[in-house]
């Protein structure tokens, strides 16, 4: 299981994985933006690949809970499920990014070449299932990334009901991630909470919820000196622009009557925004362009915005 002092723990943070996640989710496959934000991971992921901290099984199986666990929740708790196209979408998008990370499957799925996004998606699905069952298991260094996570999610919880809300998330994590974080078993009345507030939500987004007029801003960029900017936080402003509505806003005034920071509150969070260069362990800030550029030339020369299943079907 995944430690406090595992690499992949150290640079999952909220600041870096939001970053990169965005930058190559929201951009075409070619964009200049979306190819430093992975040639930046791939660089963050370099030394502890080559030392072994990191292994090409621990690659996959992130990936495959980007397919999974999506495609799983959204058809359980979204107003509609996914059709086939948007599986496919998944699939293909998910293995573009498994290809520019260099990811192996060979000798972990059960093949080497897939029709399309749903027959990629399907395999590492079922692999996925069964690297849990081998490598999920109780582990004492499992306690404090898993508080760590649960004091995050429930930060805006008052402090009397987080116990519960602590059950309502157990009741969402299932049985496996419950035992190996050593998370009590939920009870009834938790579970009941959870699946009612979900499936009421569902009901709102079908038959209340408007569609949305334009796309959800997430982060800007500053066309001058070329930070990027959130909008959204959850616990530290981390790049959040520090304005007068961020700071004294409603969910400004929220956070703070809570015990939390705002923007600009402190110069660690980089209320200036982030350049690529600078993502990742502070150790890590500035260094590694040499790699970086070769990351960025590869990609450059290999990512295409087509299908990369394109000379399967023949296209």
């Amino acid at each position: 299981m995944l430690t406090k002092s595992h690499p992949l723990f150290q640079l999952s943070r909220p600041n870096v994985t939001f970053s990169r996640f965005n930058s190559f989710s929201l951009y075409p496959p070619t964009d200049p933006r979306a190819i430093k934000a992975i040639s930046r991971m791939n660089y963050l992921h370099g030394g502890y690949r080559a030392s072994g901290h990191i292994t090409n099984p621990d690659m996959l199986y992130t990936l495959s809970t980007c397919i999974r666990d999506v495609t799983r929740f959204i058809d359980l708790y979204e107003w509609r499920r996914l059709n086939d196209m948007e599986r496919c979408a998944i699939g293909t998008f998910w293995k573009s990014i498994g290809d520019a990370m260099q990811i192996e499957y060979t000798g972990l799925l059960s093949k080497t070449e897939w029709t399309d996004g749903i027959d990629f998606a399907e395999d590492i699905s079922e692999w996925s299932r069964q690297f849990e069952v081998v490598k999920m298991v109780p582990a004492p260094t499992n306690r404090a990334p898993s508080r760590a996570l649960l004091d995050m999610m429930t930060f805006h919880v008052p402090k009397r009901l987080k116990p519960f809300a602590d059950e309502v998330l157990a009741v969402l994590m299932g049985d496996r991630v419950r035992d190996a974080f050593f998370i009590a078993e939920p009870g009834i009345f938790a579970g009941l909470v959870a699946f009612a507030a979900l499936n009421l939500r569902k009901m709102y987004l079908r038959y209340f919820s408007l569609p949305r007029f334009s796309p959800v801003e997430l982060f800007d960029e500053d066309k001058v000196t070329g930070r990027i900017y959130h909008y959204e936080y959850l616990v530290d402003p981390w790049y959040h622009k520090a304005t007068f509505w961020s700071r004294w806003g409603p969910m400004g005034l929220f956070t703070w009557v809570l015990g939390g920071k705002v923007p600009g509150s402190e110069t660690r969070t980089m209320p200036e925004g982030f350049l690529f260069e600078e993502l990742g362990p502070a150790a890590k800030m500035w260094k590694g362009k040499k790699v970086t550029d070769s990351h960025e030339k590869r990609l450059r020369a290999e990512r295409m915005s087509g299908c990369p299943f394109a000379s399967r079907m023949g296209n």
